[in-house]
């Protein structure tokens, strides 16, 4: 299979409009799509050998992910709507400090 290129995932301001997601307290929306975030525990952080006190918030960083495709579903309906969804399972991981 092809690699693909980094791809933004920053949703237009017309698909956030599209999106019925729930709004965050003050009416605003995240400009990404829900599930793009990954939260790090402290057992992860461990695992990765990592110190967050050399980060800060709003820092770019690179992530170098394995995984698992868990589900597959694509569905129509009869207005002529179509739904695609895959889900992963994130099994082995690499963070890169900097872009």
């Amino acid at each position: 299979m092809p690699e693909t290129k980094m791809v933004s995932m920053k949703q237009t301001k017309a698909e956030i409009k599209k999106d019925n997601s729930p709004m965050e307290v003050g009416g605003n929306r995240d400009p990404f799509p829900w599930g793009l975030k990954v939260d790090l525990n402290n057992v992860s952080i461990k695992k990765l050998g990592v110190d967050v006190s050399k980060y800060v918030v709003g820092e770019e960083v690179t992530i170098i992910a394995k995984s698992k495709i868990e589900r597959l579903s694509q569905a129509a309906n009869s207005t002529g709507g179509e739904n695609q969804s895959m889900t992963l399972q994130i099994t082995n991981l690499q963070l890169k400090q900097g872009n």
